[in-house]
């Protein structure tokens, strides 16, 4: 029987499903350094404000391409274990661990032997091993809970469009404070857009 692509996805919206970053990166993709060697600033009165600002970017542009950049942890919490498991968040760079509870309301942890996963996919993929099924899940909230570690690792290996996507964003908040919650100029827009535009994933594009 062919592969049916769709099929990871049709699974996993047949579960209600949300995720969280448990441990954020302790650094951003983008140094404050770098950041004022692009917007010309000479002084560093206000580092911390310009931190602020990268930081800000970073999250921005993680939530409109559905990734995330320098190395975290994510929680993926489901109602219950459907056929595939589709990670909401790319890159993948490894599974710690998934846990759920039993029929009995007993939370186990589900071994490694019980299931593979294609991390080089996007988005990443998780499906009982050959021969094996999932356990049956006792019918609560958040039943399941899937940790993982995300990201491309260390700043320098972050693709340079989405440092570029940040810098443009905090340099525009720089310059213009306040009025950028409702007023991002068009040219900056047109610019962020197109950097979002290569970086985002979405189904299996």
């Amino acid at each position: 029987m062919p592969w049916n692509r769709a099929q990871p996805l049709v699974s996993m919206d047949s579960v209600r499903h949300a995720w969280r970053v448990s441990v954020g990166p302790v650094v951003e993709p983008v140094s404050v350094e770098d950041l004022k060697l692009h917007a010309r600033i000479d002084s560093g009165f206000e580092d911390s404000k310009l931190q602020s600002y990268l930081t800000a970017a970073r999250i921005m542009l993680e939530k409109d391409t559905r990734r995330a950049f320098c190395t975290q942890t994510v929680v993926v919490a489901m109602d219950f274990l459907p056929t595939y498991i589709v990670l909401p968040v790319a890159p993948v760079q490894s599974i710690t661990s998934i846990t759920y509870y039993d029929s009995l309301n007993v939370q186990q942890t589900l071994a490694s032997t019980e299931y593979e996963s294609d991390l080089y996919a996007e988005p990443a993929l998780i499906r009982p091993a050959f021969g094996k099924t999932w356990p049956t899940t006792y019918e609560r909230f958040n039943a399941v809970e899937l940790t993982a570690v995300v990201g491309y690792g260390a700043a320098s290996a972050v693709p340079e469009d989405a440092k570029q996507a940040m810098r443009l964003l905090a340099s525009h908040w720089y310059r213009y404070g306040e009025a950028v919650a409702d007023n991002v100029t068009h040219d900056v827009k047109l610019s962020y857009d197109a950097l979002v535009g290569r970086l985002k994933w979405g189904d299996y594009a």
